[in-house]
């Protein structure tokens, strides 16, 4: 991990990456993601270290978790709607691409109409592999989406994995929870908290998802109320970073507001600082180191 010297950094400028497995995998029904690819690595290396537990506890479709596994992190997120979770887990599974494209040929060429797809895919017993196809099924009925073929989707997103995963050595370790309540016993090394909301467009995928299960329709939470969830029970955050884990607050670098938390006699050497990166937004960020005691 590297150390950060005593003095405040006002402004640090980044430099755009090289294409990675983890920005690859945001190809994979593309949304609003809350922070670009760039500031979620570059604080991920300075505040971690490999084989650490990174927990985001608004963690959308999965973009910053992606960032840490690629860096060789374990991954825990919280929150998310049900299409942001499926998407996550879709991005962070260990499917392979010869094991969907077998699934998918198990899939009618003429199962195109939401009753022969939600069917088809109700019927595949790898559940990994069928959330693969609800994910691919969302985005193919998605009205803002450039692919309107289902299979079209299919292709375009398993071959996203294969060379998302192509040079990957080590397993992908992701676990996630509904709510900030169900953390349980896990001791989390770093939290990257985008402490912002991603908005949300008409046809985004939602809508064809719940139409077909539509169980799921009351998993869907208002973004607004779920952060002032994540607020009101920071405690529980507190309690599974580590001492001497690093709790990073990530912030639209207009919107100027203070944070309801990290502060008090758990946390020292608070620092705050502004990311920058080319054709991207500015970021603020505060981080807060946790106590030894």
């Amino acid at each position: 991990m590297k150390s950060d010297d005593n003095k405040t950094v006002r402004n640090i400028a980044l430099e755009e990456r090289p294409e990675t497995g983890a920005a690859l995998l945001r190809g994979i029904n593309p949304c609003c993601e809350t922070i670009h690819s760039a500031a979620a690595a570059y604080l991920i290396e300075r505040y971690s270290d490999p084989g650490e537990l990174v927990l985001d506890p608004n963690m959308g479709c999965g973009a910053a978790l992606a960032e840490a596994v690629f860096l060789g992190r374990s991954a825990c997120g919280i929150g998310g709607d049900p299409l942001e979770e499926l998407i996550a887990r879709v991005r962070l599974s260990p499917l392979t691409a010869d094991t969907l494209l077998k699934e998918l040929e198990s899939i009618p060429v003429s199962a195109n109409t939401p009753a022969e797809l939600k069917k088809c895919i109700d019927t595949i017993a790898d559940g990994d592999a069928a959330n693969f196809f609800r994910v691919c099924a969302s985005e193919a009925m998605d009205k803002t989406s450039q692919t309107e073929n289902f299979r079209d989707v299919c292709i375009k997103n398993i071959g996203i994995i294969e060379n998302a995963y192509r040079d990957m050595r080590t397993p992908v370790d992701f676990q996630h929870y509904a709510h900030v309540t169900e953390i349980g016993l896990i001791s989390a090394d770093m939290i990257l908290f985008p402490y912002m909301q991603r908005a949300r467009s008409a046809g985004n995928g939602t809508d064809a998802l719940t139409m077909l299960w539509p169980e799921w329709k009351s998993g869907f939470r208002d973004a607004e109320k779920y952060l002032d969830e994540v607020v009101r029970n920071f405690t529980e955050l507190e309690r599974v970073l580590r001492p001497g884990g690093h709790f990073c607050v990530i912030s639209p670098d207009d919107r100027g507001d203070t944070f309801p938390f990290v502060s008090g006699e758990n946390f020292t050497r608070t620092r705050t600082f502004v990311l920058t990166c080319p054709g991207e937004p500015d970021f603020r960020v505060t981080v807060s180191e946790k106590a030894h005691k």
